[in-house]
């Protein structure tokens, strides 16, 4: 639906520039129009809009005014853009609700690994190291962070780390010492740590 047909004679809401206006005509153009950019991720996948919200009125008073820094998002990732589907998100919570997130479950619940690592103050790639080096679910969350990843180091670990590769993956080194993969490449090309 274009902009001109959202905005026919007769349309009185008046919000035509309004935020939710916005995502309003890009939820439509995106589901129904197949040279709409993003119609491959939504309409091509058979996510549609509720008919009820192709009247923007409805969708307005459904959803009411969009707060500061947020976007429409779904619950259910795979489910229509409607009343019982959708709420407003900050872009923090829409991106972790994206097909590709990674879930981990530990103690009972199940989280994006962005929002695990976000409740231990840690960088998602560091959880990303672990779990590629092969550590458990139980490791990957348990293990706390460490102070400073390079704290620890010393030349005489460096000396080890270079020991250990190639027959240790860096991934697996980089969790063995509780630092990143980069740390490790330094090391190992002696860009830090370096003999003298």
């Amino acid at each position: 639906m274009s902009r001109e047909e959202a905005e026919m004679p007769g349309r009185t809401h008046g919000m035509s520039g309004s935020k939710q206006f916005k995502v309003w005509l890009t939820m439509l153009n995106r589901c129904h129009n197949p040279s709409a950019v993003g119609y491959s991720n939504y309409g091509a996948r058979g996510i549609k809009v509720h008919p009820r919200w192709h009247a923007f009125e409805d969708f307005y008073a459904d959803m009411g005014p969009c707060p500061p820094g947020y976007t429409i998002g779904r619950i259910d990732n795979d489910g229509p853009y409607s009343p019982r589907n959708c709420r407003w998100e900050t872009r923090q919570e829409q991106a972790q609700n994206k097909r590709n997130s990674r879930l981990l479950t530990y103690g009972g619940r199940t989280q994006t690994m962005a929002a695990w690592a976000h409740e231990l103050g840690m960088n998602p790639s560091a959880l990303l190291y672990r779990i590629r080096a092969g550590w458990t679910v139980q490791e990957v969350i348990a293990t706390p962070k460490p102070a400073r990843p390079n704290a620890k180091l010393n030349m005489r670990k460096a000396r080890a780390i270079r020991a250990l590769y190639p027959g240790l993956s860096m991934d697996k080194i980089a969790a063995k010492y509780g630092v990143s993969k980069k740390t490790i490449v330094n090391i190992v090309h002696g860009r830090i740590y370096h003999d003298t």
